[in-house]
């Protein structure tokens, strides 16, 4: 469990995280060393955290957690000892059989923009690939929605997470966040993962938000292209073969279309991200696309206003990340039951298909939509497994 760490440690160890918080970024920051300690005995006093841990380092006690906790003094310690195992041990519960591909691309700092399905495992799998590969971990931008516990917002910050406010779309808000991206990229020298969109793409339709590429620009000099091939984007590509959280995306599409005043549940987003960790993933693989400031710098010579500028750099995005998805035989099923067609046979076997046909009506059964909604949210359930193949071959055409 611990033997990638033996050459990561040499690699890694004189790169720790050993800068300090700039005051500028003080209340979005990630944790720097020297706030490790205190944040330490934050998550030892929660008694959530504490019962979460102890179950994923069974069969050691309480004390010996306690223990090992303390003894963790830098951010990278903490991911070494503590994120790592606990990570493997979540891969082996939800049965995820992980591979990669593109890794080469990982030499130099950037900013990994990708597709967004789950909070939790999203960055956990780009980070794996870092560490696989002997790079320093990604700093993680998470929005403050998912941290009303404050055992969680300690415990994200302590992993290199750092809080985007959703809640509040100002122009000071915007700016700090560019800033502090860009300063962990071309400063700190590490790398950022960040979602390509603010929360989940529900419907797997993954789609790059353009106030996302703006925002990325809303500090710092130079053009609109400049300033994103400062940040090095690497267009990346998540694929689970199953998403945990299927069922549950499902039916929220239903309540939304069918409720004007919709909103969630209390709990409702601790609830998914809970069964995206833990939840069966099958298969999962991530791809990373090459660098994108070649392609950039074409669209600035091609493109003079700012506005076709930013949805050529989103059409650009999208393709990268439409054309790294790896394909199982559920989407094939899923595309040929959804468009009534046979197009994609000879990809899956019969016993393959009747294997998604039982896993989706699985799937079906755990949403709590009433009978005469059961269509509606089989076809959502198509659309969240074909989508991606739809976006693919639209974007080889």
């Amino acid at each position: 469990m611990f033997g990638i760490y033996a050459k990561l440690s040499l690699s890694l160890q004189d790169n720790m995280n050993t800068a300090h918080q700039h005051p500028d970024f003080a209340d979005i920051a990630y944790c720097y060393d020297g706030e490790i300690p205190a944040a330490i005995e934050q998550l030892i006093a929660s008694e959530d955290f504490m019962k979460v841990v102890c179950k994923l380092f069974s069969p050691l006690g309480k004390d010996e957690i306690v223990g090992l906790l303390r003894s963790v003094r830098t951010a990278f310690d903490f991911r070494k000892r503590v994120v790592l195992p606990c990570f493997l041990q979540l891969l082996k519960g939800s049965e995820a059989e992980i591979t990669f591909s593109g890794q080469e691309y990982l030499q130099e700092p950037g900013l990994v923009i990708s597709n967004h399905r789950d909070i939790v495992m999203d960055p956990s799998l780009i980070n794996y690939a870092m560490m696989l590969n002997d790079h320093e971990t990604t700093a993680i931008a998470i929005g403050d929605n998912l941290l009303a516990l404050p055992w969680v917002r300690t415990l994200v910050r302590v992993c290199g997470a750092f809080v985007v406010k959703r809640q509040e779309k100002t122009a000071s808000a915007y700016a700090q966040l560019s800033s502090y991206i860009s300063h962990i990229i071309t400063e700190e020298h590490r790398s950022v993962w960040i979602a390509q969109r603010e929360g989940r793409a529900k419907d797997s339709n993954d789609q790059t938000q353009e106030s996302i590429l703006k925002m990325f620009t809303f500090s710092g000099e130079g053009s609109f292209v400049q300033k994103l091939q400062r940040l090095n984007l690497i267009p990346t590509t998540i694929s689970y073969e199953y998403d945990p959280c299927d069922y549950l995306k499902a039916t929220e599409l239903v309540r939304r279309r069918h409720q004007v005043d919709y909103k969630k549940a209390p709990g409702e987003d601790v609830f998914s991200m809970r069964t995206g960790i833990m939840g069966k993933k099958g298969r999962v693989h991530v791809n990373y696309a090459e660098p994108i400031n070649a392609k950039l710098a074409e669209i600035e010579q091609r493109i003079t206003r700012r506005n076709e500028q930013v949805e050529a750099v989103k059409q650009l995005i999208d393709r990268e990340i439409f054309l790294g998805y790896h394909f199982f035989p559920i989407n094939y099923v899923a595309y040929d039951l959804r468009f009534n067609t046979n197009e994609f046979a000879g990809r899956y076997t019969n016993e393959e298909k009747a294997a998604a046909l039982q896993y989706l009506e699985s799937r079906m059964a755990l949403s709590n939509l009433e009978p005469e909604f059961r269509s509606e949210l089989r076809d959502n359930l198509l659309a969240i497994y074909s989508n991606t193949l739809v976006n693919y071959l639209n974007a080889t055409k």
